[in-house]
């Protein structure tokens, strides 16, 4: 949760690429989390839906490469 609010603190929607850099490294964290035997699943909806949210910015970027700033 801690990684979240600070993600959302230090978004900058305006540089794509530094977005789904901080997106990828909280995606990675929550995997992490979804190793935890008896915690991991609480974090399921949550690697499901940054994963949607990650690959739907990588498609757009791979659509509009000048969006990369």
């Amino acid at each position: 949760m801690k990684l979240y609010f600070t993600f959302l603190r230090d978004v900058n929607v305006d540089n794509l690429l530094d977005t789904y850099n901080l997106l990828k490294g909280r995606l990675n964290q929550c995997v992490l989390a979804l190793g935890d035997s008896q915690f991991g699943v609480i974090v399921l909806p949550t690697v499901l839906y940054l994963s949607k949210v990650l690959s739907k910015l990588t498609m757009g970027l791979d659509r509009r490469p000048e969006l990369i700033v």
